[in-house]
C-alpha cells in the first residue's frame, strides 16, 4: 500500500518536536498505514458526502489526513474530511447530511469508524447560529436525520453503492483496497 502523506502545514515549526505532536503524527501514520483503519474513516466521508450531494449542498473538495496546532501546546488530528458549505441548506438537511457519518459507520462498518460526536457538536453549534436551541428539538432534529440514513440503508444495491464510494474516497487518498 502507498504511504498517505499526512499535512502538517498548520503545525508551526518549532512545535513539531512537541511530545503530544510526535504522539498524534505516530498514531496517525500508523493508522494511515491499515487499510481498514483508512476505510473506516472513508466509509464515514462516504455518508456526508452522498447525502450532501444529494441534498444539494456545495463539496468544496476533501482535505487528507491533517494535523493541526491549536494554541496552548494542542494537536488535533483528522484522517480526511469532506468540505461541504451548508450555509443554504435548511438545518433538517444538515441534520441529515451530518449524521449520515456515523450512521454509516455503524450500518456498513460495524461502529469502526469515526463516531458521532464531532458532528454533533458541528450540528448543535449550526442550530444556535440558526436560532434553534432547544437541546430537545436539536436531539429530535438529530434522530429524524439519523432515521432518514438508516431508511435509505435498508437497501442492500444502496448500501453496496456506498461501499462503493467508499472505496473511491479511498482511492483519493492514495490508500488502496482494504483487506
Amino acid at each position: 500500500m502507498k504511504p498517505i502523506k499526512i499535512n502538517v502545514d498548520a503545525v508551526p515549526e518549532n512545535k513539531r518536536t512537541h511530545p503530544d505532536f510526535l504522539g498524534l503524527l505516530n498514531d496517525m501514520t500508523l493508522g494511515m498505514a491499515d487499510p481498514s483503519k483508512v476505510f473506516s474513516v472513508c466509509v464515514h466521508e462516504a455518508g456526508h458526502l452522498f447525502f450532501g450531494l444529494e441534498l444539494k449542498m456545495d463539496i468544496l473538495g476533501m482535505d487528507g489526513p491533517q494535523i493541526v496546532y491549536t494554541d496552548p501546546d494542542q494537536f488535533q488530528g483528522h484522517a480526511a474530511r469532506i468540505n461541504i458549505k451548508i450555509i443554504s441548506s435548511t438545518i433538517e438537511q444538515v441534520a441529515v447530511m451530518l449524521s449520515a457519518g456515523g450512521v454509516f459507520s455503524r450500518k456498513l462498518d460495524n461502529g469502526l469508524g469515526p463516531g458521532d460526536s464531532e458532528d454533533l457538536e458541528i450540528f448543535k453549534v449550526t442550530c444556535q447560529n440558526v436560532g434553534v436551541t432547544d437541546s430537545a428539538k436539536i436531539d429530535s432534529l438529530w434522530k429524524d436525520g439519523q432515521n432518514i440514513v438508516k431508511t435509505r440503508l435498508q437497501d442492500p444495491t444502496f448500501r453496496d453503492g456506498m461501499k462503493d464510494l467508499a472505496r473511491r474516497i479511498m482511492s483519493d487518498l492514495d490508500a488502496g483496497e482494504p483487506a
